[in-house]
């Protein structure tokens, strides 16, 4: 990546995302491009996290979008050893590269520069971790082979690195995938707190145009954003009310970042893309 990594960003951005984004008849092809999308989308806008929910109770569907966008988040060099040939996967070489700071082309460190890597193997207690780079790095270590970890490189003539938490790194760091096997409503019952801020997008909400000063204002001294996205056949509204929980109750704010829109019904991959990049105008850190 050339010039100055982009930085993280002060908020924490979450999205949720339903498995039944792939449970209907699509091919595998269209199933991962849909979900390719939306990680390209993430990666865009600085997302931290990606969550998927489980709408329709596919765990199956579930696990195939959390694979999907755990193998584009992953460095092209760590990708063989930690997912080798599923049969699920075979069209993701059609998605596109993220290029996101811990995916580096180059072939070049200096002091100081981190790298995430993954454990090839460990034996007697220390571990031996490829870093894209010519030359393997080996350190101390209990961590399992196909893990990644991240590092700093200390002293570029003697080869030391240090393994360091994601915290540390001042860089844009791609985003990490989560699944959760409740329902909605109880995940974000578990979420809310005096630090997160929710916001559910529906094109039953408030119209973007008309209240973004009031969000700006609104999340200023929130430290996590959640943002929720619906399915293909049904909204949010729809969702919760099956479980029987008011959407309102359970966010703070619900929005329609797609007023007066041309087509009848939005895709998620849509939605997602067109939420994030009107929120990064909104809230640009």
């Amino acid at each position: 990546m050339k010039g100055i990594p982009p930085r993280r960003r002060r908020k924490r951005w979450e999205i949720l995302i339903p498995e039944s984004i792939v449970t209907g008849g699509d091919s595998l092809v269209e199933k991962t491009m849909r979900v390719g999308w939306i990680g390209r989308a993430a990666a865009i806008f600085r997302v931290e996290k990606v969550t998927i929910y489980m709408e329709e109770r596919n765990r199956r569907a579930q696990l195939f979008i959390a694979r999907v966008l755990d193998y584009m988040a992953t460095p092209q060099y760590a990708r063989k050893i930690r997912f080798g040939i599923e049969r699920e996967l075979r069209y993701v070489g059609m998605l596109p590269p993220l290029r996101t700071p811990n995916h580096p082309v180059a072939r070049e460190v200096y002091e100081g520069d981190f790298r995430e890597g993954v454990v090839r193997e460990r034996k007697e207690g220390k571990l031996v971790i490829d870093v894209g780079l010519e030359r393997l790095v080996t350190m101390k270590g209990k961590t399992r082979p196909g893990k990644l970890i991240n590092l700093r490189l200390e002293n570029k003539e003697k080869w030391v690195w240090r393994q360091v938490d994601r915290g540390e790194i001042p860089w844009y760091w791609g985003f990490k995938v989560t699944t959760f096997n409740g329902t909605l409503g109880k995940y974000l019952e578990k979420r809310r707190n005096r630090e997160t801020y929710i916001i559910a997008t529906s094109k039953y909400g408030k119209p973007i145009t008309s209240m973004w000063r009031e969000l700006k204002r609104e999340v200023k001294d929130y430290t996590n954003i959640i943002l929720l996205f619906g399915g293909p056949k049904r909204g949010l509204r729809e969702i919760l009310l099956s479980e029987e929980v008011d959407l309102e109750e359970v966010s703070d704010v619900v929005i329609n970042t797609l007023p007066s829109q041309g087509v009848e019904t939005v895709r998620t991959e849509e939605a997602v893309l067109a939420t994030l990049a009107v929120l990064n105008f909104i809230m640009i850190d």
